[in-house]
């Protein structure tokens, strides 16, 4: 993704765990010279949240203005040309009227090379000129519903070890429909980019997960259709158990 292809603002809803986990990574593709790696200076200063390029605010209650006053300083300064700098708000349910007025015009005409991204759970609180200016994005929940599904507990366990015909018969009995489908796949997308991450911190091989996420991935370019949830699943398990 290049810098003109980065919204200016953005409003990301979903559980706290998953949106921090999200803009982790988001972040560390952004500046990380080897895509994310995990490992590196660079994606662990992201990690602890003090990296140069990025204000990150975690209220302990209401936003207060003076709260957002780091960001207009950073605001002061011109970036160079194809420099990016991200203000993560998380709570942003949390920004008081006040404080979303003042924020209206940065996220509505922000200068260049600045991007904001909103990370809240509850997206009603969020005023609609807030709602406006900003691309909304909803994570998947990854809570029990996706953990306790039976196609979950095989793509992040066992796909390995049970046969095509006991993976049918499985699937003929618990077929999701089409955005459920999405929302599972995307919880052992998760699944996976988590271990990943906890095999990178704990100098673990990371071949397996891999290899897993990069199938995950090219399965996901072509979401199910209307009626061909059974063929997305059936796919994703042929090509998984190839690997």
């Amino acid at each position: 993704m290049t810098q003109k292809n980065i919204p200016p603002a953005q409003l990301w809803v979903g559980s706290k765990d998953n949106l921090v986990s999200e803009t982790e990574v988001f972040l560390q593709k952004r500046f990380c010279t080897n895509n994310g790696c995990l490992t590196c200076s660079t994606c662990r200063k992201i990690r602890q949240k003090n990296h140069h390029a990025i204000i990150w605010l975690t209220p302990e209650k209401q936003y207060s203005l003076a709260d957002l006053d780091v960001i207009f300083n950073a605001l002061a300064f011109k970036l160079e040309k194809n420099e990016l700098f991200f203000i993560v708000l998380e709570k942003a349910d949390l920004l008081s009227a006040a404080c979303s007025n003042r924020l209206l015009k940065p996220l509505e005409e922000p200068l260049e090379g600045y991007h904001f991204l909103l990370l809240t759970e509850k997206i009603d609180p969020i005023l609609p000129t807030i709602k406006s200016r900003c691309t909304t994005k909803i994570f998947a929940s990854h809570g029990t519903p996706a953990i306790g599904h039976p196609l979950y507990k095989i793509f992040t366990h066992n796909f390995d070890n049970i046969s095509p015909q006991s993976f049918l018969q499985l699937l003929d009995k618990s077929t999701p429909h089409e955005r459920e489908s999405l929302e599972l796949a995307d919880a052992i997308m998760h699944y996976w980019t988590k271990q990943q991450k906890n095999q990178l911190i704990a100098g673990q091989n990371t071949t397996k997960s891999e290899s897993i996420i990069n199938c995950l991935k090219k399965i996901l370019d072509y979401p199910p259709m209307p009626g061909s949830s059974k063929i997305f699943w059936r796919n994703l398990f042929s090509n998984l158990t190839t690997l």
